[in-house]
């Protein structure tokens, strides 16, 4: 029962991933328009339009490249292959891809306090999965030496 109810989470999850990289693809076609209506709606200066448009574009493919990183992590959490040194592998790529996505949100985003607010999150983020990584990475290698003793 708990088994099939971590299985049910992991597709949820996987099925959330994707949902997220479509919305992302499809931000590549419209982030124009969207931040322009965002602009109309709250009454903010036109001159932030530039601004999150070249963050959106810059920070949008590592992102991208993160979450196909997290499909692929997904996809071996569903066929039973968690603890590999392959998952540490993709924890630490996934982190590079939030780090990229930070330090670009800073460069491109420093004028605007709420892409900063995205910086801090993605920085945080970046150093949780540089810690899942260590784990994975021990708990693979002790994997590795149990397998080997009778």
């Amino acid at each position: 029962m708990v088994q099939q109810e971590g299985k049910a989470m992991t597709v949820l999850c996987f099925a959330f991933t994707v949902l997220v990289c479509i919305v992302l693809v499809t931000g590549m076609f419209c982030i124009r328009w969207a931040v322009e209506s965002y602009i109309a709606a709250t009454g903010r200066p036109e001159s932030i339009i530039g601004d999150l448009v070249r963050a959106y574009y810059f920070c949008a493919p590592p992102a991208l490249a993160g979450l196909l990183l997290l499909c692929q992590l997904l996809s071996n959490i569903l066929k039973g292959r968690i603890f590999e040194r392959v998952n540490a592998f993709l924890l630490r790529g996934i982190g590079c891809c939030a780090f990229l996505a930070t330090v670009l949100c800073v460069a491109l985003g420093f004028r605007y306090l709420p892409l900063l607010f995205c910086a801090a999150a993605g920085l945080f983020l970046s150093l949780i999965l540089a810690v899942l990584s260590r784990l994975f990475d021990a708990a693979a290698r002790i994997k590795a030496e149990n397998e080997l003793t009778i």
